[in-house]
């Protein structure tokens, strides 16, 4: 089970891919700005690597991929 201070990102690394899981199933994987910010430094670092040719973006838990940007820390921010 989940903790609150598990990431809320998780990235392997495998020869040419990388796995990207979005880790807060209890609010379907709703997007944060530090998850945000993680994505996309992940994906700046795979555009100039050679190495990676596989990009595989997936949520953790059974109920959804991801609900979209979590409006409830947007609005404590």
């Amino acid at each position: 089970m989940k903790t609150d201070s598990d990431p809320t990102v998780l990235l392997h690394r495998k020869l040419y891919m990388i796995s990207i899981v979005l880790n807060r199933p209890r609010v379907l994987n709703s997007l944060s700005i530090e998850m945000i910010r993680t994505i996309q430094k992940t994906l700046d670092e795979m555009e100039v690597s050679q190495r990676c040719r596989f990009l595989l973006l997936y949520g953790a838990g059974s109920k959804g991929f991801c609900a979209g940007g979590d409006i409830k820390a947007l609005a404590r921010s």
